[in-house]
């Protein structure tokens, strides 16, 4: 009997202990936690869906690749032949990858994130808690060690999956690892622009960044969900490794012109005159003669303004210069004094 009472007790300890919060936060000790209970080995290995996302907090917009995505980017790495994989800001590739170690494939991960509530999964060798906009690592020194190890052990077949920053491998002089950098779109000029020329390492040398046409999906964003925007998702991935080394699906669409010697999206047609697939927003440009440049279709050319506008325009108004709330050409928006008062229409 007593044999059985410490079974019996064992067994409620284990469920006791499989039940977790979603909001692992420092609360008082009258404060409510959200529990979740009859949490299964498959949920674990999958935390960012076990944790309710912060997406409303400014601080941590937590944004999450859906299954799609997060399949695209495991695909592209086994193909480089990728041994090492540091995520920055994206658990969920990071939560693939272990997935895959558990069926002994050979990728390795490290997690650089600042949600805290992952050092309750992962181990210290496994997850960081790191500020990206600031490169501070938390916990002392440990992380910073555990990042550092993590980059110049092992072979030199690394990669970077990220949101929004690069390094600099301490390993290797004047060499850049490949990157996988999610961004949107119409950042591409100033990413392009403010990023240096590299060499790689066992990677065709390319002497910039650029974009690929793969639309970038997510679960739990209201503008950046494929399902939701019309013309898909603004988001893409930009990348130093040369992009006809990268293969996007077909079975999306996606073709690979012969021409530019690289894949485009399905809307994204060859100009012969641009001599590039032009297309950037998910639309299929047009080429306007007299300025000599493809444009997105929902523009016209103005014979007054000199440029391709939007048909409901003012003429005189070019856009980038001036303020964008009352057209002033005095001021920026940031010094408008209308700036915050109701706009008329």
């Amino acid at each position: 009997m007593a044999r059985e009472n410490i079974k019996d007790e064992a067994d409620q300890a284990y469920k006791n202990l499989k039940k977790r919060c979603h909001k692992l936060r420092k609360l008082k000790a009258k404060a409510r936690h959200e529990t979740k209970s009859s949490i299964d080995d498959d949920t674990i290995m999958k935390p960012s869906r076990l944790f309710k996302p912060l997406d409303n907090n400014k601080t941590y917009a937590q944004y999450l690749f859906s299954e799609s995505t997060i399949q695209f980017t495991i695909d592209v790495l086994k193909k480089m032949e990728i041994s090492k994989v540091l995520c920055v800001g994206a658990p969920r590739i990071h939560e693939a990858i272990q997935s895959d170690r558990v069926n002994h494939s050979k990728l390795e991960s490290l997690l650089l994130d600042l949600d805290y509530r992952y050092q309750q999964i992962y181990p210290p060798e496994k997850f960081c808690r790191y500020n990206m906009f600031n490169h501070y690592f938390f916990n002392d020194t440990t992380s910073e060690t555990v990042f550092t190890n993590f980059l110049i052990e092992s072979d030199d077949k690394r990669c970077h999956s990220n949101r929004s920053t690069i390094w600099r491998s301490r390993s290797v002089e004047d060499k850049e690892l490949p990157v996988l950098w999610f961004f949107p779109y119409f950042m591409e000029k100033r990413i392009v622009d403010c990023l240096p020329q590299y060499s790689m390492l066992d990677y065709k040398v390319c002497t910039q960044y650029s974009m690929l046409d793969y639309k970038v999906d997510y679960d739990n964003h209201a503008l950046f969900r494929g399902d939701v925007k019309k013309h898909g998702s603004p988001v893409r991935i930009f990348t130093n490794v040369s992009p006809s080394q990268i293969e996007l699906p077909s079975s999306e669409g996606y073709w690979y012109c012969s021409e530019c010697k690289r894949y485009s999206g399905p809307e994204n047609v060859h100009c012969q005159m641009c001599d590039s697939c032009t297309s950037k927003d998910g639309r299929t440009y047009s080429h306007c003669f007299k300025c000599e440049r493809c444009v997105k279709p929902s523009k016209v050319h103005c014979d007054k303004c000199g440029i391709c506008q939007l048909k409901d325009h003012k003429c005189g108004q070019i856009k980038g210069k001036g303020c964008h709330i009352c057209g002033n050409l005095s001021h920026k928006r940031k010094d408008c004094p209308n700036k915050g008062k109701p706009i008329k229409r």
